[in-house]
């Protein structure tokens, strides 16, 4: 078993309308993460509507998207990726998310301290990788 996959432990995962979504909470950040992928722009209105109460209307195919949610007092980080995303597109919204979370915690981001924002982001990108991993899995 692969160390990323042994860091999620049991992830929650689900399938709805022919994309993966999936919650994790990551206990080193106290962050409520979540990940849904592959998305179109139908979906991903939705989606951030149904957490915000705000659709982001987009109409044309998309390679990623990163916000906060704010639902009933529980900040969420929300990563999806698009139909047309990939491993570059899952390590540009990890930085959004990794810039956010340093920041919201007081934490400057700097040359001094970027090793703690490399880590931020791999291990964010490892949690989002192993569940597609999961998910390939499941498919079978």
């Amino acid at each position: 078993m692969s160390e990323s996959i042994k860091y999620l432990e049991k992830p929650s995962l689900w399938r709805t309308n022919g994309h993966w979504a999936s919650w994790f909470f990551d206990h080193t950040l106290r962050a409520n993460i979540r990940f849904i992928w592959p998305v179109g722009p139908e979906q991903l209105n939705r989606h951030v509507e149904k957490i915000t109460g705000q659709n982001p209307k987009r109409k044309r195919p998309f390679a990623g998207h990163f916000t906060v949610v704010d639902s009933d007092g529980l900040e969420a980080i929300f990563i999806a990726l698009g139909s047309t995303g990939d491993i570059t597109t899952l390590a540009h919204e990890c930085l959004h998310a990794t810039t956010f979370l340093l920041d919201d915690r007081g934490i400057s981001i700097s040359r001094e301290n970027d090793e703690i924002i490399a880590y931020t982001q791999q291990g964010l990108m490892l949690r989002c990788m192993a569940l597609q991993k999961w998910a390939a899995k499941r498919k079978k």
